[in-house]
């Protein structure tokens, strides 16, 4: 903390690498970051925290609602430093901040698709829920009538596909492809098993949910491929 008072980059830096717990508080309620977010390297601490991981040693916090490394950089969507971070430990994913709030949902609200995408890449528990309760399909309703809404919906039915979210009840995958017309999807949807009658919380099954007058129909039942009729309508 003192180092941060005292602007001293190469000084906070070679604490963190020392050991430094940054899960700690003074007297004025006042952590070693946020000192250091108000000094004259406050933007380099990005920069420092890199260097810091570089060196192989641990950024430590004893208390991750204090600070938490990857929650700091999920909230910046510095995803060369979140590629880092996730390739030495994903310990954290799943954890809460002081806020309540795991990694993913803090680049979510933050709007930080591609930090997004490498957290859900790394396996984060979308079904995780944040200490008011929301999960982070809801969260989306931040975004809501947005670009933004769409490319994390976008991330999430890519993660479905490959089988790196396995939630299928937080996040509806078929719903969201039949909205956006995304037929390859759709067909690899239903290979999966994911059922064509399915309705959302607003009573909508995918059927209802196609552009223009398209219609949702099985073709076959053995390998449950569809056909979308009138698309291009």
């Amino acid at each position: 903390m003192l180092a941060a008072k005292a602007d001293q980059a190469g000084y906070f830096l070679e604490l963190i690498v020392s050991g430094a717990d940054l899960g700690l508080v003074n007297n004025n309620g006042e952590t070693a970051v946020q000192l250091a977010k108000r000094s004259v390297f406050g933007s380099s601490l990005a920069d420092i925290f890199r260097q810091a991981i570089t060196t192989g040693r641990k950024v430590y916090s004893s208390n991750l609602e204090v600070f938490s490394l990857l929650h700091f950089v999920a909230g910046i969507g510095n995803t060369e430093l979140l590629q880092m971070i996730l390739q030495y430990s994903t310990e954290e994913i799943i954890k809460h901040d002081g806020l309540g709030l795991t990694p993913t949902m803090v680049s979510l609200k933050a709007g930080h698709t591609e930090a997004f995408r490498l957290l859900i890449d790394a396996r984060a528990d979308i079904s995780e829920k944040s200490r008011d309760c929301q999960a982070v399909v809801s969260l989306l309703q931040n975004h809501a009538g947005s670009s933004l809404r769409n490319r994390f919906e976008e991330i999430l039915l890519d993660a479905v596909l490959i089988h790196k979210v396995t939630c299928y009840s937080e996040f509806r995958a078929l719903h969201f492809a039949a909205r956006v017309g995304n037929l390859p999807a759709i067909v690899q949807l239903f290979e999966m098993g994911f059922p064509i009658n399915s309705v959302d919380d607003s009573g909508h099954s995918p059927s209802c949910l196609l552009p223009g007058k398209a219609t949702l129909m099985p073709v076959s039942s053995c390998c449950k491929e569809v056909l979308i009729a009138g698309l291009s309508i």
